[in-house]
């Protein structure tokens, strides 16, 4: 809920009233009681923005499940409020990064005042302008004027518009003396900047150019990676996903040469083929119309999106209408790598063509044989695959680190387990939690990694290392590999923390 600011001259105290009257009916001291914190207040992240030297105020709020609860503004100190027309942001004429989506993590607002005009920007997934005029108060033009909110960058459309990173998190202007709207923006990629948002922010339309520049060639490194794999025959030949800004990939790591993007959207976990390392794998995270979604390309460097979705080899259709984790788990399995193994809140096992796939667990969540929705909190976000080998041939043991929100975020079931299983092919009864006492405030697993050792790597000791982040723990579980017995654990130790 908003308040507004007052000073005490005694002993100098600021503080805060709540306003009376509240930008939006969900603000109300019923949905929202001051002490104890209500889960049904409307409100989880909000922006402000005031035009300088003017009583004019904007407000822009999302739920926590990131509901747009509406821009908002004030022309008398917050005793009333206006809601504007956001169609512009809500059909952002893209396939997806419209509204607010992700906007409990990606939101910004600012007021520039144009002569008599505002020129409002929000920010979300993409970056907006509406001018707002006496005319048109509440951004309430005609479609595609300046009157009404413009997709400015078109990050998930025809991004050629702007080439700015999406996920926008801060914006500042400054009037110079020259009278040009200087504008810094803030994202997931970097930092970017308009040297006049007047003239050169101008327009939503593809095959327009708005006039931002990238500062962010000498700001050092700016990508944050989820995953890379390295080809087994090439150490300069990686593969990564970098979340946002998709899926880079080089042949000369060695040579510190330039990446090429080899897959657009957000890209997630990633894999190349020991036994033919010119065939890569990437994923996305789900959308509307898969819930799990792994791509595969035979064409190593030289692959490029449209490969990739002319190749999708699994989908939520293939595993049994499941929807996975937002980076969803898959490796190839390391001894026998035309079978992919990938996990939801299930493990599968099916052909890395994305043929014959079949459950290999029950419901981490449940235990039971229901399907994933993605919204369970026991998600696989883990996976470490080797032992002993089959009847077919394929890795007979498994290990799946799933989600946890930690111990602010109670969940039921708890999150944050690793699940073992030493003979996959007997079937789903199999799978037993060895989390014990290891993870008591239910952390997210991080990276689970089996070592072999011994003479015989495919039938004697392995080593798993578990790590629950934050905070860094890393556990060590030996194991014993005999084939007419399960594996207990002999020892559970941490071996390092930070």
């Amino acid at each position: 809920m908003f308040h507004k600011h007052r000073k005490r001259r005694r002993k100098f105290r600021d503080c805060f009233d709540l306003v009376a009257n509240q930008p939006g009916p969900g603000l109300n001291t019923s949905a929202c009681p001051p002490n104890p914190h209500s889960t049904a207040c409307p409100i989880y992240r909000g922006e402000l923005a005031v035009v300088p030297g003017r009583s004019e105020m904007y407000v822009w709020y999302v739920d926590a499940n990131n509901n747009d609860q509406g821009i908002w503004t004030s022309l008398d100190g917050g005793n009333t409020w206006t809601a504007l027309n956001e169609s512009g942001i809500t059909n952002c004429g893209d396939v997806t990064g419209c509204g607010t989506e992700d906007g409990t993590y990606n939101l910004e607002l600012a007021a520039v005042p144009d002569g008599g005009a505002t020129d409002l920007y929000a920010g979300a997934v993409n970056i907006y302008k509406c001018q707002i005029t006496s005319f048109f108060p509440t951004c309430n033009g005609p479609s595609t004027s300046s009157n009404t909110f413009l997709n400015l960058t078109h990050a998930y459309g025809c991004s050629s518009i702007a080439l700015v990173h999406p996920a926008q998190h801060a914006v500042s202007f400054l009037i110079n003396n020259n009278q040009q709207d200087v504008m810094y923006f803030a994202n997931d990629g970097g930092l970017y900047r308009a040297l006049n948002g007047y003239t050169g922010l101008t327009t939503g339309s593809c095959g327009g150019q708005n006039q931002f520049d990238s500062l962010n060639q000498t700001l050092g490194s700016m990508t944050q990676l989820v995953s890379f794999s390295q080809s087994p025959v090439d150490p300069n030949t990686i593969l990564a996903g970098a979340g946002a800004n998709g899926s880079p990939a080089t042949q000369s790591a060695l040579a510190g040469s330039p990446w090429l993007n080899v897959n657009s959207g957000d890209g997630g976990n990633s894999q190349i083929n020991p036994a033919d390392p010119t065939q890569w794998f990437v994923s996305n995270p789900p959308d509307f119309t898969s819930g799990t979604n792994i791509f595969s390309c035979e064409l190593g460097i030289n692959c490029l999106t449209q490969d990739f979705q002319n190749d999708q080899v699994v989908t939520s259709a293939t595993v049994g209408g499941d929807t996975g984790a937002y980076y969803p788990s898959f490796l190839l399995d390391p001894q026998s790598s035309n079978e992919l193994i990938v996990g939801t809140c299930r493990m599968w096992r099916g052909s890395n063509t994305g043929a014959g796939f079949t459950v290999l667990s029950n419901n981490f969540e449940t235990g039971g044989s229901g399907i994933c929705t993605g919204a369970e909190t026991n998600l696989v976000r883990a996976l470490a695959i080797g032992g002993p080998l089959d009847g077919n041939g394929f890795s007979n043991v498994m290990y799946a680190g799933t989600d946890g929100f930690g111990p602010l975020i109670p969940t039921i079931p708890s999150g944050g387990h690793v699940w073992v299983s030493t003979k996959v092919a007997e079937g789903t009864s199999t799978w037993i939690d060895e989390t014990g006492a290891i993870n008591p405030n239910n952390f997210p697993s991080g990276e689970i990694i089996l070592i072999p050792s011994g003479p015989d790597a495919k039938r004697f000791p392995y080593l798993s290392i578990l790590k629950p982040s934050p905070p860094c723990l890393i556990f060590a579980f030996s194991f014993i590999a005999v084939a007419s017995s399960k594996i207990p654990p002999l020892a559970i130790s941490p071996f390092a923390s930070t």
